[in-house]
């Protein structure tokens, strides 16, 4: 769908260079689910339609002023039209939700009347410091830019590290070199790679023998990939007590461990937080996984008391997964804020189980924005080296509570 809407944009701005054409409504907020891609262009109608009846769309009409345009591959837009002197007013309008925009609205007078050079131009007569289309949902954007005190917000030149991926020793379909070497193609630093635990047999989980003939690899390919550093992790099944997949023997071999739910979804919201707590009570749980296990459109999670789960994050030190995959995008970005607040990291991880799937830090990057993520609290915005400090100090930590047990 990103993909069509880009070259659509782009078909657009070539054929009508002179013309004001940009994305708008929820696809420009960057929602995680969306029914059709809307665009505002200030191209008259009649042309554009004669353009697009030159390309390959399956369904093409005019209904009250705009263009409904369906590819064959399924992708529905919707163009619609304005002046070129109400072009930018009409993008904000049509950019943020309804709240958003009357709040914006009512701080500025005779706005209907009004003509702008640009949407900063708008937030300027607003008495408001420059608010980003994805920010625009009436929450409490308007209040932080009245301020001045919207995030510098994280962007994916500041991601510098691959968290959370599968390879062939589970159910990826590459091997960790390949992982590795595409993630150094595309300048990461480290791959933190979090194969599946040995009750996840389902996807080939690993057994205790495994785990360690693994650990012997990733030795060998750090030696040969260096300075570029591979870190040893699992993505550990939370069992139904809230206990994690392996003794602590082997627990405490791992650099970090992702503890997930992937099985036995049918829970009260009472036994599911607690459940995932007694997961990050536990001291070798580094990083809380996809938190409600929905897919978006086809399931929807386990319901869990965000804030309860957040809060022991908080107490235990554990860092929560937005899991980059676009049918998860779990963690929900509403709850960003609230878990910045605590002072819970957030890692922006792509679940990625071939090369292709770490590219999906792109969809968990943008949905960290709409929950006004910084750089400061993104966890794999760390370094190689600040990486493996933070595993360092965190096992050194645990092994100290363990000799005074």
């Amino acid at each position: 769908m990103e993909e069509e809407s880009l070259l659509l944009l782009q078909l657009l701005k070539k054929y009508f260079s002179d013309e004001e054409i940009s994305f708008t409504g929820e696809f420009r907020r960057y929602c995680e689910v969306l029914d059709k891609i809307d665009l505002l262009t200030s191209a008259p109608l009649k042309e554009v339609m004669e353009m697009l009846n030159e390309s390959p769309f399956e369904q093409l009409e005019e209904v009250e002023n705009t263009i409904h345009a369906k590819t064959t591959a399924g992708t529905l837009f919707h163009i619609s039209f304005s002046d070129k002197n109400s072009f930018f007013k009409n993008l904000f309008i049509t950019t943020g939700n309804d709240l958003h925009v009357e709040e914006v609205k009512k701080r500025i007078a005779d706005f209907d009347s009004k003509y702008f050079s640009s949407e900063e131009e708008i937030y300027q007569s607003a008495g408001l410091s420059f608010i980003l289309p994805e920010l625009r949902e009436g929450i409490n954007e308007i209040e932080l830019a009245a301020e001045n005190k919207l995030p510098q917000l994280i962007e994916p030149k500041d991601i510098k590290g691959v968290v959370h991926a599968h390879s062939k020793w589970s159910d990826g379909n590459n091997t960790i070199e390949e992982m590795a070497r595409y993630s150094m193609k595309l300048g990461y630093e480290y791959l933190c790679m979090s194969d599946h635990s040995k009750s996840a047999t389902y996807a080939s989980g690993l057994s205790v023998e495994r785990v360690l003939q693994q650990h012997d690899e990733i030795d060998k390919l750090n030696q040969k990939l260096s300075p570029f550093r591979i870190f040893k992790g699992i993505e550990s099944d939370i069992l139904g007590d809230g206990s994690l997949d392996y003794d602590e023997d082997i627990l405490s071999r791992f650099d970090f461990v992702i503890a997930s739910i992937h099985q036995n979804f049918k829970m009260s919201e009472e036994k599911a937080t607690e459940r995932l707590i007694r997961a990050i009570e536990n001291p070798y749980t580094t990083i809380l996984g996809h938190p409600t296990g929905r897919l978006l459109l086809s399931r929807m999670g386990y319901p869990i008391n965000h804030k309860a789960v957040i809060e022991a994050a908080a107490k235990n030190n554990v860092i929560i997964e937005i899991n980059a995959h676009p049918w998860r995008l779990d963690l929900d970005w509403r709850w960003i804020q609230f878990t910045m607040k605590l002072g819970v990291e957030i890692s922006i991880n792509p679940d990625a189980h071939n090369l292709n799937g770490i590219h999906d830090i792109h969809y968990g990057t943008l949905a960290a924005r709409k929950g006004m993520l910084s750089q400061k609290m993104t966890f794999n915005s760390r370094s190689v080296t600040e990486m493996e400090e933070y595993f360092t100090n965190r096992k050194s930590k645990i092994g100290s509570m363990a000799a005074k047990q």
